[in-house]
């Protein structure tokens, strides 16, 4: 933790620390240690929430350098946006999980943070942005995301770094551009309920014995929703490209 802190990995010397104690505290249950050493601990560093939101310059600015890029990242980053969902989920897409007729995206329970299956309706701009991913010859490879035909992407630490440099941005990271999706789509007049179902957030505007109850889907107005939020990046999009 203390050498996290020095090299200014502050959040991630909080990570350490959780981890720790899931650990030793695993350990104690089982019998394997009779103390956990993290106990009376504290987490290192005071967290403060992100309120990062780019700017609708900044998203045209991070779309023409995406369009100028290869793959992965030439769709992963746009995808990001267009879907809002998490940088883990999207970059564990598999095309098994892809129903392009369809037109939606099943994010396996495992791989959802709530631990349920979350349908993620496609729009127009990440359709087009799946249409252009290599398929790769005998149907071998299921991942979306890889370079290695064998796991999915990494390296987005210098990917990002890379788009900073070149669209002339900086201080947003990856999980920024669901965060800039979300408040996009209220912009847009999308109610705050719908956008947190397609967050696929547990807890929010409905919750507590409204969330026991009420277990409509709202399928038809996720889709709405980022259909609506497609189009605005669609249009961002073409005023990027040269005429």
């Amino acid at each position: 933790m203390d050498g996290a802190i020095e090299r200014g990995a502050a959040y991630q010397a909080n990570r350490i620390h959780s981890n720790l104690r899931k650990l030793f505290n695993w350990c104690m249950e089982r019998g394997i240690v009779d103390v956990s050493p993290v106990m009376g601990t504290k987490p290192p560093t005071r967290e403060q929430a992100r309120d990062r939101v780019l700017t609708d310059d900044e998203i045209g600015k991070l779309l023409r350098v995406c369009a100028e890029d290869a793959y992965p990242f030439r769709q992963f980053v746009p995808l990001l946006l267009a879907t809002a969902q998490r940088r883990g989920e999207v970059s564990q897409m598999k095309w098994s999980q892809v129903d392009l007729d369809a037109k939606q995206w099943v994010i396996p329970a495992e791989l959802s943070k709530n631990g349920k299956p979350h349908v993620v309706p496609l729009n127009d701009f990440a359709l087009r942005l799946l249409a252009e991913i290599p398929r790769f010859a005998g149907g071998e490879c299921d991942w979306v995301f890889t370079t290695t035909r064998r796991s999915p992407i990494s390296g987005f630490s210098k990917a990002l770094r890379h788009i900073h440099a070149q669209s002339e941005t900086s201080e947003w990271r990856f999980h920024d551009l669901r965060r800039t999706a979300a408040s996009g789509m209220a912009r847009a007049g999308i109610a705050p309920h719908v956008v947190e179902k397609v967050l696929n957030h547990i807890s929010g505007t409905i919750s507590g014995v409204a969330a026991v109850y009420n277990r409509y889907g709202y399928d038809a107005e996720r889709r709405e929703a980022l259909d609506k939020w497609g189009m605005f990046l669609g249009e961002i999009s073409r005023l990027q490209t040269p005429a």
